[in-house]
């Protein structure tokens, strides 16, 4: 049989190729179907099973770095994603500036998990410049990173504009008490971000007064987790009379820090004026 007639993907009748498709899970259809052709995705954009996929979670999936950046670049264009997550997917700062940069244009994805990777300086600047521009995330995960309180920078001038994401976690990521200043400062004035994890960072009673003084200025904020850092009884001071003014916020966490009785009096007397969830 000559090449001229010998079948292919892109020339098969559409009945043939939903035919394949139908014994490919949607991970092999992102890596090894999309934007091969132009053909091939109006196939795929029509296929009831790529369209009903909202939800992508491969964090019990095996991804070598080809697979990695297959699954990337099979994203280009998606419009059906609400959810991805890819945790422990030992994602770099190369592999985040080339994800952000095919998410730039998506217009449907709400929930963004990266936790337990290899995120850095490089990738949080450009995951924040993604939230500076992008009017559709509501939930960021970069929990268990490596970005630091450089890092830390960059999230927080992205926070002072974007004006939809609602849900930020960023423990065990070293942002220590100058990283947590410059997300404080951000979020005196922000009025979107409801939840803020930053448990496990190295947060004393210097980056607890930080905090305190941004929960005294921000009406929106409801869910505070600082488990397992290193505030004591005078960041739970600084705390204590931030909530005298907040009566906003809903849940502040401070389990496993080194808080004494004293402290925990500052937080019984809170208690009497504010109706907080104490953990």
């Amino acid at each position: 049989m000559s090449d001229t007639h010998r079948p292919s993907l892109v020339t098969l009748p559409v009945e043939l190729v939903y035919h394949i498709l139908d014994s490919l899970d949607i991970l092999t259809i992102l890596i090894s179907f999309r934007n091969v052709c132009t053909r091939l995705n109006q196939i795929i954009d029509n296929y009831k099973r790529y369209q009903t996929c909202t939800k992508l979670d491969l964090t019990h999936e095996k991804l070598n770095e080809g697979k990695c950046y297959g699954l990337i670049n099979g994203l280009r264009n998606n419009q059906t994603l609400t959810e991805l997550h890819l945790r422990c997917k030992k994602i770099d700062d190369q592999q985040t500036c080339y994800l952000t940069d095919v998410l730039q244009k998506n217009i449907t994805l709400t929930n963004l998990v990266l936790s337990n990777n290899r995120i850095g300086i490089v990738g949080a600047q450009a995951l924040a410049n993604l939230l500076i521009d992008n009017k559709i995330l509501t939930t960021v995960d970069l929990g268990w990173n490596t970005i630091g309180c450089e890092g830390a920078f960059y999230i927080a001038n992205a926070l002072r504009s974007n004006n939809t994401l609602t849900v930020l976690h960023l423990e065990i990521n070293y942002i220590t008490n100058q990283g947590v200043q410059y997300l404080a400062n951000a979020l005196q004035n922000n009025i979107t971000l409801k939840i803020l994890i930053l448990s496990n960072n190295n947060i004393a009673n210097e980056g607890a007064q930080y905090l305190a003084d941004m929960l005294k200025q921000n009406q929106t904020l409801r869910t505070l987790v600082l488990s397992e850092n290193k505030i004591d009884s005078d960041g739970v001071k600084y705390l204590a009379n931030a909530l005298e003014m907040n009566k906003i916020l809903m849940v502040l966490n401070l389990r496993l820090n080194r808080i004494n009785s004293v402290g925990a009096q500052y937080l019984a007397d809170v208690l009497v004026k504010n109706t907080v969830k104490l953990k």
